[in-house]
């Protein structure tokens, strides 16, 4: 919140004008520009989440949610879960009320970005070669 002043003024002939200050709060509005994302760096390891980006600077609070709760006291930027298979894992950013969360990353399932190349490696076209992105 921001506090607004509103200054009234009040003339009259042959008299020093007159000015009032009265305050008037006003929300700031704060939307979210994109979303926050997350990533596994490696199978085993921890998952990094990017912030959102938000119309306005604001101070937001993390969370992360595995399967549909909260976990207590991590309010981190990164998270390193425990590998069960088809565990699903979101992370959670509020600011000035508003909550936006990132896509799930679920345990056990490869998610390829992008396009693979495929090429084959020889010119009889016996041996191929696939890259991921």
């Amino acid at each position: 919140m921001r506090k607004v002043f509103i200054v009234l003024t009040s003339f009259a002939l042959l008299a020093a004008p007159t000015f009032f200050l009265v305050p008037a709060s006003v929300a700031d509005t704060v939307t979210v520009v994109s979303p926050p994302s997350i990533s596994l760096t490696k199978i085993g390891g921890s998952i990094t989440a990017k912030p959102a980006t938000w119309s306005s600077s604001v101070k937001s609070t993390f969370s992360w949610v595995v399967n549909g709760k909260v976990v207590a006291g991590k309010t981190a930027k990164s998270f390193t879960p425990q590998n069960k298979k088809g565990t699903s894992i979101v992370f959670r950013e509020s600011a000035q009320g508003i909550t936006t969360q990132s896509n799930p990353i679920v345990i056990g399932n490869v998610a390829v970005n992008g396009f693979p190349a495929i090429d084959f490696a020889d010119a009889d076209k016996a041996t191929m070669s696939v890259t991921l992105p």
